[in-house]
């Protein structure tokens, strides 16, 4: 149970953090894919699955409200750090990955090419985005606007690869994200009207999106994981920072490490329970 309590504290943190996406998280840690088998399947065994999600949950809300703030100070004052620890923590499930998409057959490369040019493409639209926000109004057009981004948000939950933040980025909506977040009591009384759409958006996104991928990891079990792995290693560049040989780096490469050993065993475990 602490392991998943400790999973969702990192999840929490992947909500917050631009090109970091909490699918990838939950795919390197190795609990992506019992993820989507119990919310896909809840009601089959609601209790196992309740007690399999609750610390998950628990953490992934420590994650967002008490570390949330915590993390962005680190990402602000410590930058290239916080972006190795980030990359270590992504790469320690790489092994794994490789290992659910290949199962010691070759990799179908045509499917990781694919996914590694969209995680990339989504890379260079990030520096070319749309301005969502500064278009909204109490028209209906505006309600879509707002449907569609929690769509786009409750993607990055979902899909391996793709981060939220970043996505939400490309739109414009990243800052009204991070203050809704921020301030969730005053943006209840100030921001109602934007926030019902965003929750509308996130369930619809949600089951249409779980059905999807529960059936892609049952029927194309390989392929999935080939795609995801794409996904997981295109969006790298969006993390990596640039290293320098001074000590700053030195410290930053510890940290990489770490993360990476922190990563590969914590994903050992959760996939041996």
């Amino acid at each position: 149970m602490f392991v998943y309590a400790f999973i969702g504290i990192i999840l929490g943190a992947g909500l917050v953090l631009p090109g970091v996406s909490g699918g990838v998280i939950a795919v390197v840690l190795g609990i992506y894919e019992k993820m989507i088998y119990a919310f896909n399947n809840f009601f089959k065994s609601k209790k196992e699955n309740f007690l399999f999600l609750l610390p998950i949950g628990i953490g992934t809300v420590i994650g967002l409200i008490l570390f949330g703030n915590v993390l962005k100070f680190l990402f602000d004052e410590f930058y290239v750090q916080s972006c190795f620890s980030f990359m270590g923590l992504i790469l320690g499930g790489v092994p794994f990955l490789f290992k659910k998409a290949t199962n010691d057959k070759p990799i179908k490369k045509k499917y990781f090419i694919g996914a590694l040019l969209i995680s990339l493409t989504l890379f260079v639209l990030g520096n070319n985005k749309f301005n969502f926000y500064t278009s909204l109004d109490r028209s209906f057009c505006s309600i879509l606007k707002l449907i569609l981004t929690g769509f786009i948000f409750v993607s990055g939950k979902v899909i391996p690869g793709i981060s939220s933040s970043f996505m939400l980025m490309i739109i414009g909506m990243y800052e009204y994200y991070l203050y809704i977040i921020s301030n969730p009591i005053n943006a209840l009384f100030t921001e109602i009207y934007n926030i019902i759409p965003i929750i509308l958006g996130v369930i619809l996104g949600f089951v249409i999106l779980i059905k999807i991928v529960s059936v892609a990891l049952e029927k194309y079990n390989n392929i999935s994981y080939t795609i995801i792995t794409g996904f997981v290693i295109g969006s790298l560049p969006a993390i990596y920072p640039g290293l320098e040989f001074n000590f700053t780096g030195l410290i930053s490469l510890v940290l990489f490490m770490s993360c990476y050993f922190i990563s590969y065993k914590t994903s050992t475990i959760s996939n041996e329970n």
